[in-house]
């Protein structure tokens, strides 16, 4: 018949168990993160992880949740996603007539998710339009479009925690 486990047998492990429960945390890569709060200015041909708030540069569809490219006298707007042509679920918020719908601030901005499968770029980027997109995480991001200058667009965005449509 097996002892009973030694209060010295149970201290131990229970030390063991905390160590590695410690080790675990203090070893996390980052994957699970999700999107912070935050603004950010982006130039031509960057790109942003809503995740860390990080400006890359260059932006693409393969290391951006968002990403700006020069069109005319705008930039066009594109999120992330496995190919340049397949992107991750966007909605561009639009009027009954397809004209882009604008906001006070960020705050009045839907947080309404995209249908599975509507991801696109935008043309043509308008100051206070809002969107929500789904992050390179799997999670999802709102923004606002806040000021449209010559050389750079300021962009507001947080996390929607809203139910999938």
């Amino acid at each position: 018949m097996p002892s009973p486990p030694t209060t010295a047998r149970v201290r131990l492990s229970f030390a063991a168990l905390l160590i590695a429960c410690a080790l675990t945390w203090a070893c996390d890569s980052g994957e699970t993160q999700t999107t912070r709060a935050g603004s950010v200015t982006l130039r031509a041909e960057e790109g942003v992880d809503f995740a860390t708030g990080a400006i890359l540069r260059p932006g693409g569809f393969a290391n951006s949740d968002l990403y700006v490219t020069a069109n005319g006298d705008s930039f066009r707007m594109s999120p992330g996603g496995p190919s340049p042509v397949k992107v991750r679920d966007t909605s561009w918020f639009k009027t009954g007539g397809g004209v882009l719908r604008t906001f006070d601030s960020l705050a009045e901005v839907p947080d309404d998710l995209p249908q599975p499968g509507a991801g696109s770029p935008l043309p043509q980027a308008k100051a206070h339009m809002g969107f929500v997109l789904q992050d390179m995480r799997g999670g999802f991001a709102k923004g606002w479009v806040r000021t449209l200058e010559a050389d750079s667009i300021t962009i507001e965005y947080a996390p929607v925690t809203a139910s999938t449509p």
